[in-house]
């Protein structure tokens, strides 16, 4: 009993960390900010 108990909350861990989308969301805003900021130097180069 206490096997099978072990074996479904370590699944409820899988399910609560596991996901790859919750990565991919974060993410997406930071490569926002470092293209930004890409922009901002390359035109202040420039001057």
């Amino acid at each position: 009993m206490a096997i099978s108990g072990g074996g479904r909350s370590s699944h409820h861990d899988e399910e609560e960390f596991g996901p790859s989308v919750f990565s991919d969301i974060n993410i997406t805003p930071l490569t926002d900010i470092f293209l930004v900021l890409l922009i901002i130097f390359m035109v202040g180069s420039s001057i």
